[in-house]
């Protein structure tokens, strides 16, 4: 299995892209990760509603900290029109929409043109409510997730930044090691998000099971030209059952195949076939639907990837022996075929100067029966030339329908 796939089929079952954590205090926050040196990034978003207002209780609260901040995203920031404007490195207010289909629509193009990037952090104030428990705009919240989760964008958190809502978002494509951190602040009636994300991979333990398929065919050949005079002519009967026995777990040893399976992919698979039972129990549940659907979608790929792996593998270890190498041919393509010599139609009959008969009448006939099927050919043809050609009369006592 290549790179790739293995670490698409370490991930496939792990839904949480961060380490999401609530934070009552601001001093709290050096207790879930410490900053190291040139290895890690810190940005924060803050709606901070105005900035002039607002920017000193900011500052304190990055003092009460202690961190190093490198992003600083401000979100509904208004500007006094009577004092001079702060220096910004962008800004943008978009209109409101309470119709998204716009807005989804433009953010599946973005990501499209963007899908090259193994790292995408995302941070806005969207008004989209992705609180797990939101039930007023639940709808709007799963088309927005499914599209984005669709691209391999995850939330980092969906914990409630405002009353109970979760606005504030932090999304995330990466495999780097991360954290979010919710703090409840009275900057405004907005909590601060912050993220960590270091340079780091995740990894993890992955235990790795085989199992393993004896060729019986191939250990009973073995057995059968074996010389056993060296277990007959043991005087004792226990000395030559022990030798038997060492003898016959050796020859099934020779004979294993091992097939190594990961068992994340195992439980993948389950996991889809049970997805799949119960979409078939609530097939009106839209998120359900969408969820099976992206899930069994990267499940299968990994599948095939493998198994095009294996495949080129077994290829590339026969590729000095022709038989090997034309028997994992058929086996690839299905066109293996089971040979017999047997005739269940000329066994069936009781006297043989029957079943002799049909053999003759068999080979008399081919002739004949090529010219027939010759004829019905052409014969097909030329009805086909006819009835393209629409007659302008039909014969007496016919039916016909033209369209």
């Amino acid at each position: 299995m290549s790179s790739d796939v293995v670490d698409l089929a370490l991930y496939i079952d792990h839904l949480s892209i961060s380490k999401a954590v609530i934070i009552e205090n601001a001093e709290e926050y050096n207790r879930y990760f410490t900053q190291g040196k040139n290895d890690s990034l810190t940005l924060m978003t803050q709606n901070i509603r105005n900035v002039y207002r607002n920017i000193d209780e900011l500052n304190v609260l990055l003092t009460r900290m202690k961190l190093s901040i490198d992003i600083i995203i401000h979100t509904e920031c208004w500007l006094c029109s009577d004092r001079t404007n702060p220096v910004l490195s962008g800004y943008k207010s978009p209109p409101a929409f309470r119709d998204t289909s716009n807005f989804i629509s433009s953010l599946d193009a973005l990501l499209i043109q963007h899908k090259m990037h193994n790292n995408i952090i995302i941070v806005w104030d969207i008004n989209i409510n992705i609180n797990p428990d939101n039930n007023t705009t639940k709808g709007q919240a799963d088309e927005f997730l499914s599209l984005v989760a669709s691209h391999g964008v995850l939330p980092g958190h969906t914990f409630s930044t405002r009353n109970n809502s979760c606005l504030d978002h932090i999304l995330l494509k990466t495999r780097c090691d991360n954290i979010v951190a919710v703090i409840k602040t009275d900057i405004t009636d907005h909590a601060s998000v912050l993220l960590n994300i270091s340079k780091t991979i995740m990894r993890h333990n992955i235990e790795y099971k085989s199992v393993k398929r004896i060729n019986y065919e191939a250990a009973l050949a073995e057995l059968l030209t074996t010389d056993w005079n060296f277990i007959t002519d043991s005087a004792d009967a226990n000395i030559a059952t022990i030798m038997f026995l060492s003898y016959l777990s050796i020859k099934i040893k020779c004979n294993q195949t091992t097939y190594c399976a990961k068992e994340r992919l195992i439980r993948s698979i389950r996991r889809r076939d049970n997805l799949h039972k119960k979409c078939r129990k609530a097939p009106n549940n839209s998120e359900l639907q969408n969820t099976y659907i992206l899930y069994r979608n990267m499940c299968n790929s990994i599948l095939k990837a493998a198994k095009r792996k294996y495949e080129r593998q077994l290829l590339n270890n026969s590729v000095h022996k022709t038989k090997d190498m034309w028997d994992n041919i058929k086996r690839i393509c299905n066109i293996r075929r089971g040979k017999t010599n047997e005739c269940k139609e000329l066994l069936s009959l009781s006297s043989s100067i029957d079943s002799v008969n049909i053999v003759n009448k068999y080979f008399a006939t081919v002739g004949s029966s090529l010219a027939a099927d010759t004829s019905a050919n052409l014969s097909a043809e030329l009805m086909v030339k006819k009835d393209n050609e629409k007659p302008t009369q039909t014969p007496e006592s016919s039916f016909a329908l033209f369209l």
